[in-house]
């Protein structure tokens, strides 16, 4: 199979990304299983055994020194890697051009030479694997939300504009677990750190709350 313009040939996606799609979109062309595939990616996203394949390569096309405004993550990047380069009485590698691998860590984007704060993997979640899915599950009528926690059905009917059913109205302060019960996330464990994060689910739960409203 070959993609053109997609993200196995795009330089802002990791391997892991590239990996997934390709695996994805065949494994639903050829009509076989894809929700454990999907399933188990995240699993092992999460858990640490993946962390090769989250690396971003990506060519600086100007000297450091023009970036100065909407500064992109490699560059960034670039800055502390030539920073610690000094600190360390290195020559700077990036001051005219040049090409940056980089991970995302909790603290935003850091060389991977000098990385010194852990892998942010909720961002590989919902900048990398998630987008690759939605390009092509409503396809085939289904969705990366649902492969995962089991419960867009629940939220789907919560978000719909003419339902009337007070029980599944929530409002925006409430936790998120009310919509996602602890009993239908203890099969897959690896979801602690997501729904501690908030980020996959209050971006749904605050556009459901806007059509409510």
């Amino acid at each position: 199979m070959v993609f053109k313009g997609l993200e196995t040939v795009r330089t802002d996606w990791t391997p892991l990304a590239q990996q997934f799609q390709q695996e994805l979109y065949l494994r639903i062309f050829r009509n076989q299983p894809y929700q454990d595939y999907v399933r188990e990616t995240i699993a092992r996203l999460m858990n640490g055994e993946l962390d090769e394949q989250l690396v971003y390569r990506k060519r600086l096309r100007r000297p450091l020194a023009e970036y100065q405004r909407n500064v992109p993550p490699h560059v960034r990047a670039a800055r502390l890697a030539d920073e610690h380069n000094l600190k360390l009485g290195r020559a700077q590698q990036y001051q005219q051009r040049g090409t940056i691998k980089y991970v995302w860590t909790t603290s935003g984007p850091e060389p991977v030479d000098y990385q010194q704060s852990p892998l942010d993997y909720d961002h590989y979640l919902t900048k990398q694997l998630q987008p690759v899915a939605e390009g092509i599950l409503p396809f085939v009528n289904d969705d990366f939300a649902t492969i995962v926690t089991g419960q867009l059905g629940a939220i789907l009917i919560f978000c719909h504009p003419f339902h009337g059913h007070e029980s599944l109205k929530m409002k925006r302060e409430e936790n998120v677990t009310n919509v996602l019960p602890s009993s239908n996330i203890a099969p897959f464990p690896f979801l602690a750190p997501i729904l501690t994060h908030l980020r996959l689910f209050m971006e749904m739960i605050n556009y459901c709350l806007q059509l409510k409203n």
